[in-house]
């Protein structure tokens, strides 16, 4: 169960390259990233800042790894495209 946890986190880091090579997962990190630069134009110039980019990112990936974490866990009949569950 240990190893099925450090997966669902891991996941949200690393991926397989194109090679079969586990690289960083550089578009989530980057996506993330983007995601957080951009929410602060919703914010008034006083609380703007590298603060809030850096959390609203590290709550994106938390939001990943969360996601992972559930469709690690959730059993087969409540996840949609499962291989091997009996679907043709």
């Amino acid at each position: 169960m240990k190893s099925r946890i450090a997966h669902a986190v891991a996941s949200a880091f690393l991926a397989r390259s194109d090679s079969g090579r586990t690289v960083p997962n550089s578009s989530y990190l980057l996506g993330d990233m983007c995601t957080g630069a951009l929410s602060i134009l919703y914010y008034p110039k006083a609380n703007r800042g590298a603060n809030l980019v850096f959390t609203n990112t590290a709550v994106g990936l938390a939001g990943r790894i969360g996601t992972n974490l559930m469709r690690e866990f959730l059993p087969n009949r409540l996840s949609t495209n499962v291989p091997g569950n009996g679907k043709p």
